[in-house]
């Protein structure tokens, strides 16, 4: 049976991050490794000479997705 519990995503930084787009909606069913979300680490997109590949946000679990909390373009702070 599978584990209803309610898991938090996490983003591994200890700066602030932009989510940019949503790939998912709320009621999406996803699998492990499906991409949840682009977003950009606050204060890279302002660096210069080098290029900067879009990092995403992928499940670590496979399950549905219950509601979206942040809104795209919102800036979510660093714990």
């Amino acid at each position: 049976m599978a584990d209803r519990k309610a898991r938090e995503v996490v983003i591994s930084t200890t700066s602030s991050a932009k989510l940019l787009r949503w790939r998912v909606c709320a009621g999406s069913e996803v699998r492990e490794g499906s991409v949840l979300c682009f977003y950009e680490i606050v204060g890279e997109a302002e660096r210069t000479g080098s290029f900067i590949t879009q990092p995403k946000l992928k499940s670590a679990f496979t399950g549905k997705v219950r509601e979206l909390l942040v809104s795209e373009g919102e800036i979510v702070s660093a714990r």
